[in-house]
């Protein structure tokens, strides 16, 4: 139903726009320079990396060989997360690996020659899917409550929002040296999920991309009249 992805253009690109609204997927980009919008992918890359780091064995340009094994090894252990492997929440059985002990062999009386006993037996398969999928969610919506309550916590959230029509400068994530250290002036014109806003230029451009609240403060009348030059005053 929806996916979320970073600025990267080819995410942004008209053509898989068109695609996703054809598959009626809702696609939600994510706030510049706030990787944690996408967090838990974010997770996932580092331990794909650690994987690959120790496959490449110090050949990194030979990366890309090991990108099977190091899938599957992140895909078939189980996740404290979640209590199951991501295999088995995906097919519904666990994975058979060189090494591993025989499987255990089927109820006392199973005849996988009757239609009647194959049924039962994968009814009561799904039906323990199911419960154990159910299980999984759950265990993910405590974990990302209790992650969120500590994250609170450790940079003291507050309930402050900026209003529409508030003169705000943004944080300059690409300063170099003898640069302003913050963008603007800009003002706030609407809202965004999360803590995020929609700001507009003073000649009525608007950004087309959300900013999160952490990198906004309030344009001061000490400041410099621009923080940018002419050229970013344009439409584009």
């Amino acid at each position: 139903m929806e996916i979320i992805s970073d600025r990267a253009k080819s995410f942004l690109d008209s053509v898989l726009q068109k695609y996703l609204q054809l598959l009626e997927i809702h696609h939600l980009p994510s706030v510049p320079y706030t990787p944690r919008t996408n967090g838990a992918v974010e997770r996932m890359y580092r331990s794909l990396n650690q994987i690959v780091t120790r496959l490449c064995m110090g050949d990194r340009h030979k990366w890309d060989y090991f990108l099977p094994q190091a899938v599957l090894a992140l895909n078939i252990r189980r996740h404290d997360a979640t209590g199951f492997s991501p295999f088995y929440l995906c097919h519904g059985i666990e994975p058979r690996l060189p090494g591993d002990e025989l499987p255990a062999p089927p109820p006392k009386g199973f005849d996988i020659n009757d239609e009647l006993d194959v049924a039962a037996y994968t009814a009561n398969e799904l039906a323990l899917l199911g419960q154990n999928r159910a299980s999984a969610l759950q265990r993910l919506r405590v974990q990302a409550d209790s992650m969120k309550a500590r994250y609170d916590n450790s940079i003291g959230v507050s309930n402050f929002s900026y209003q529409i029509g508030d003169i705000v400068k943004l944080r300059n994530h690409r300063q170099t040296k003898f640069d302003f250290p913050w963008l603007g002036p800009y003002i706030v014109v609407d809202f965004g999920p999360n803590g995020t806003y929609y700001l507009m230029k003073p000649n009525g451009a608007r950004l087309d991309y959300l900013v999160n609240h952490d990198y906004l403060n309030y344009y001061s009348a000490k400041d410099p009249e621009y923080y940018y030059d002419g050229r970013v005053l344009t439409n584009s």
